[in-house]
């Protein structure tokens, strides 16, 4: 099976990146709401997982920031609103 491009607004079981929904909301605990703006595959763990660098705009402040997550600390720690 080939990989597949995901575009901006969509988001299927067949993408190649989990967290390809781009333009997604998310909520976290401390930050509030959060915007799904990038992601990017950097490397992967001696375990298998993908890390990725993951853009967020936080709604709260107005502030776009970055951080390296597994998808399972992405899930873990956001969840998803829109």
């Amino acid at each position: 099976m080939t990989q597949k491009p995901s575009n901006l607004s969509t988001h299927s079981i067949t993408d190649s990146n989990p967290l390809s929904d781009l333009g997604s909301l998310w909520s976290h605990p401390k930050h509030g709401l959060v915007l799904l703006t990038g992601v990017e595959q950097k490397c992967s763990t001696s375990f298998g997982e993908i890390i990725y660098t993951v853009y967020v705009y936080r709604l709260t402040d107005q502030f776009s920031t970055e951080g390296l997550f597994t998808v399972s600390d992405w899930s873990r720690q956001f969840t998803r609103i829109a």
